[in-house]
C-alpha cells in the first residue's frame, strides 16, 4: 500500500513529525526546484478487478506576475462521470513571497465553508520557523497543531509539536542526527501528555545514494518553499536520493525495526521504484508489502505514479495510479484566477490566551461587521472594520470582562457575504 502524507488534518497524522514527508524518494517529484515545468494537475484513478477509475483531480493556479508562485489549489472528485468540486486551498504570501497564510474551503450548498487555515512564521535568515494548523472536525471542538523548527546552523536539528483536540493536549518531539553535509542519518521522536515526561516512540534511519547532492542547507532552503503549499492538500514530499530508509519502533525498552523502503535509479539517475517491506515481529525477515513505480516524461517530470500491494498468493496487485501534467514555467496562458472569490478572515493565534488579531482578504471595498458569540449564542463582541486592516480583540465581553475558556464563534458579514469561523480561548 502506498504511504501518503496528508495534510487534511481529517486524517490527524502529524506530518512535520514523520521525517519521510522531506524523505522520501527523489528530489521533488511533484515540487521539484530543478523541475522543467511547473505542475498543473494531477489525477488519482483507482484499480478494481484490473480496471482503472479516475477518482479525483488536483488542479494547480499560479499568480500571473510570478509564473512559479501557486496562488490556489482546486481539488474535485469524480462522481456520475463528471467532476465535482470538493476542497480548494488559497496561499496567501508576503512581499518576500515566502507563504504566509494557507486556507481551505469545501463548498456545501453552494457556500464556501472553512475547513481550515495554516500560518506560516520565518527567521531573518528566511528558514520556516512556526506553523499553525487549525482544522474544525465538527461544530465544537476544533483540531489545533502547532509546530517549531529548530535549527544548528545550517542544519535542520528539531521540529516539536503540539496538539490539541477534545481538551486533550500532547506533545511531540522529532530530534534529528545529521551526517558532515547536513543531510539527516536518524530522526528520533519521542511524545508526552504533559510535556515534561518523555517516552520514545518511533526512529527513522537514511541513507543516500552516491549520486545525492543534496545538504543541510539545501534541505532547509525546500522546507521554507514547498511545506506550506502542503499544510493542506495531498501529496509526498520528496527530497535527496534515498538508497533505504528504515522504521523502528521502541518496544520494550529497545528499538524493533519495522518497515523498510529500499529506492532504485534508472541510468538518468531518476526514481523508477519505491520497495515498501515490513518486519512484523522484529526477527530480521523482510516480507514484500507495497511498491510504486514511477515513469517520467521527456523532461524527467515524474508521468505516472503506481502504487501496488503484495499478496503471497497472487503476487503483485495494482492499488492506485497518480497521472502528472506539467506545462512551462514561462507559459502567460496558464490559468491564474483563484476558484474561490469573496471574504475571508486571518485570525491568529487560534487558540490564543490573551490578544487575538482578525484581519480581513477581500475584493470588495464595502465595511466588514465582525461578531463572536459564545456556545450559546450570545453575542460577546461586536466591532466594524475596513478591508485590509487589522483588529486586535483582547478577549473581553462588551461589559470589559475577562470570556471564560473555551469555544466561540466568530461572524464576519460583507454585503451580502458571511462568513463563520470558530476560535478558542485557553486561559
Amino acid at each position: 500500500m502506498k504511504s501518503y502524507v496528508f495534510f487534511i488534518i481529517l486524517m490527524v497524522i502529524p506530518f512535520l513529525l514523520n521525517a519521510n514527508c522531506f524523505f522520501d524518494g527523489q528530489n521533488g517529484l511533484q515540487f521539484n526546484s530543478e523541475r522543467n515545468g511547473r505542475i498543473q494537475q494531477t489525477t488519482t484513478e483507482m484499480s478494481t478487478n484490473g480496471v482503472w477509475a479516475l477518482i479525483n483531480r488536483t488542479q494547480y493556479f499560479y499568480n500571473p506576475t510570478y509564473a512559479t508562485q501557486i496562488d490556489s489549489i482546486a481539488g474535485s472528485y469524480r462522481s456520475e462521470d463528471s467532476w465535482r468540486s470538493d476542497k480548494t486551498t488559497i496561499l496567501t504570501y508576503d512581499n518576500s513571497h515566502q507563504y504566509v497564510i494557507s486556507a481551505v474551503y469545501r463548498k456545501y450548498n453552494n457556500e464556501n465553508a472553512d475547513l481550515g487555515e495554516a500560518s506560516f512564521v520565518y527567521d531573518e535568515q528566511n528558514r520556516l520557523r512556526h506553523v499553525s494548523i487549525s482544522q474544525m472536525q465538527n461544530s465544537v471542538n476544533p483540531l489545533i497543531f502547532r509546530y517549531h523548527f529548530s535549527y544548528n546552523g545550517q542544519q535542520l536539528s528539531e521540529i516539536a509539536s503540539m496538539m490539541f483536540y477534545f481538551g486533550t493536549t500532547s506533545y511531540s518531539v522529532r530530534t534529528f542526527t545529521t551526517d558532515e553535509r547536513g543531510r539527516i542519518s536518524i530522526g528520533v521522536t519521542k511524545v508526552s501528555q504533559d510535556s515534561t515526561n518523555w517516552v520514545n516512540s518511533d526512529r527513522l534511519a537514511y541513507t543516500y545514494q552516491a549520486s545525492d547532492i543534496t545538504t543541510g542547507a539545501s534541505l532547509i532552503e525546500y522546507i521554507a518553499k514547498y511545506y506550506p503549499v502542503y499544510s493542506f492538500t495531498g501529496g509526498e514530499m520528496y527530497f535527496g536520493k534515498l538508497a533505504t530508509d528504515i522504521t523502528s519502533i521502541y518496544t520494550n525498552d529497545s528499538w524493533v525495526e519495522s518497515d523498510r523502503n529500499t529506492y532504485t535509479y534508472n541510468g538518468l539517475n531518476l526514481l523508477i521504484s519505491k520497495l515498501n517491506e515490513k518486519d512484523s515481529n522484529g526477527s530480521g525477515i523482510w516480507a514484500s508489502f507495497g511498491q510504486n513505480l514511477y515513469t517520467n516524461d521527456a523532461n524527467s517530470n515524474l508521468a505516472v505514479d503506481i502504487a501496488q500491494n503484495y499478496n503471497q498468493v497472487t503476487g503483485w496487485s495494482d492499488d492506485t495510479r497518480i497521472t502528472y501534467v506539467w506545462d512551462n514555467t514561462t507559459s502567460i496562458d496558464t490559468p491564474i484566477a483563484s476558484p474561490i472569490q469573496g471574504l475571508s478572515l486571518q485570525i491568529s493565534p487560534n487558540p490564543f490566551s490573551n490578544n487575538v488579531t482578525f484581519q480581513s482578504r477581500t475584493l470588495d471595498k464595502k465595511p466588514i461587521q465582525i461578531s463572536i458569540y459564545n456556545l450559546k449564542g450570545q453575542l460577546v463582541h461586536k466591532e466594524s472594520t475596513t478591508p485590509g486592516t487589522t483588529i486586535r480583540w483582547d478577549g473581553k465581553n462588551q461589559k470589559s470582562n475577562k470570556i471564560a475558556t473555551g469555544i466561540y464563534f466568530v461572524k464576519a458579514i460583507q454585503g451580502n457575504i458571511t462568513r463563520s469561523y470558530k476560535i478558542l480561548y485557553i486561559q
